[in-house]
């Protein structure tokens, strides 16, 4: 990897950690926002799999906080599940 890859890979890295900071994000919100940043995709998947791997991003975490506080706000099973679809968890 060249030192100019190194960097937007550091630069991509930084911002996912920051929002990450703030809350879980489900490994497709992440993208999407990062992508927003106008990222290359590419650069995105494999920073992303190295935040999963290091396990600073986890689907299932993702899940299970996001299911837990809406519960606790009183929504139902069909409409967390059409939200968790929305944010790219089946």
């Amino acid at each position: 990897m060249s030192h100019k890859d190194n960097s937007r890979h550091q630069n991509i890295r930084r911002v996912a950690i920051d929002l990450l900071s703030r809350r879980e994000h489900s490994s497709f919100e992440l993208a999407r926002k990062l992508a927003i940043r106008s990222f290359d995709a590419l650069e995105i998947d494999e920073v992303l799999v190295k935040l999963r791997d290091e396990g600073l991003q986890s689907d299932v975490r993702f899940t299970e906080a996001y299911v837990y506080f809406r519960i606790q706000k009183g929504y139902g099973p069909i409409r967390i599940q059409a939200d968790l679809k929305q944010r790219g968890i089946d």
